[in-house]
């Protein structure tokens, strides 16, 4: 039998186990396709400095949230994943202008 702190446990293991599958079924394999994406734009790039790293870090997101949207495209997308996009970017641009990155 199991105690009250063990129950506890396995109620929280099987409640993320149940968002695990919604969050499959709603956003399809995106881990895989993320990798794929990833590879693709990002090829040949070198990481060298702490903003490179920074600046990468938001464009993983942003790759994230294409790839959920693209995933709920024919449910009429997914707006939370366009406001978290418009966010992203206008970090991303911040970062960029305070580097004079492509300026």
């Amino acid at each position: 039998m199991l105690n009250n702190s063990e129950d506890e446990v396995s109620k929280s293991l099987e409640k993320l186990l149940e968002i695990r599958l919604n969050r499959r079924n709603s956003y399809g394999d995106a881990a895989t396709k993320k990798g794929e994406v990833m590879a693709a734009l990002f090829n040949s790039m070198e990481l060298k400095t702490e903003s490179d790293f920074a600046r990468f870090g938001i464009l993983n997101f942003i790759v994230s949230k294409l790839i959920r949207y693209s995933e709920n495209f024919e449910n009429g997308g997914h707006a939370d994943s366009l406001d978290d996009l418009a966010i992203y970017s206008l970090m991303l641009k911040e970062m960029d202008d305070k580097n004079n990155v492509g300026n």
